[in-house]
């Protein structure tokens, strides 16, 4: 069972959300990985992270213990910027 244990904490690892709930997440994971984790629907909307504080780009590797916090729009609206386009 050691052996086990020893592999399993070698592939995943933990996240703590802004309410300390732990989300296990694959060695590698980023930001979106871990909103797509915390809800399918967050992660489809997903436009910045913060990791323990500090704003980070989106394909930033998290690792064991780091707190995240996603910020998403509430409605993707992919026309919502066209009224500031001056071309």
């Amino acid at each position: 069972m050691r052996t086990r244990s020893w592999s399993y904490t070698r592939i995943r690892f933990l996240c703590f959300t802004p309410g300390g709930e732990l989300i296990s997440l694959p060695r590698g994971a980023t930001p979106v990985d871990f909103a797509y984790a915390v809800h399918s629907g967050l992660g489809d909307k997903t436009v910045g992270a913060k990791v323990n504080g500090r704003i980070v780009p989106l394909n930033t590797q998290l690792i064991n213990g780091d707190q995240g916090r996603d910020h998403h729009v509430q409605e993707p609206d992919p026309l919502a910027g066209l009224g500031k386009i001056s071309s």
